[in-house]
């Protein structure tokens, strides 16, 4: 299966260049996904899933068009076959998961 992360990131003084999910299986960042834009402000894009059990660990980074970043780190459990992973952030000094 599939885990798909949708986000929502918005430029506080300029607008979203690339966001990017970095993520991995255990505990180590190992891959990176660049979201498509699907308008409106949010990003979306899926990544496979191992056939076994286990944690999925993952960050998201918002670049803005001056080369700021702001970075949200998650982990969590993930069964396979797991649903809709749904994470947001926002370019300001404080990002938050929803």
């Amino acid at each position: 299966g599939s885990v798909t992360f949708e986000v929502s990131a918005v430029g506080v003084s300029s607008d979203i260049e690339q966001v990017t999910v970095r993520y991995g299986f255990g505990n180590t960042l190992t891959d990176a996904l660049v979201l498509s834009p699907i308008g409106d402000d949010r990003y979306a894009g899926a990544i496979d899933m191992p056939a076994e059990a286990g944690t999925v660990i993952y960050s998201v980074e918002a670049l803005d068009k001056t080369g700021l970043m702001s970075r949200l780190v998650r982990s969590t459990p993930s069964p396979v076959g797991a649903a809709k992973a749904r994470r947001s952030t926002s370019r300001s000094p404080t990002s938050t998961g929803t």
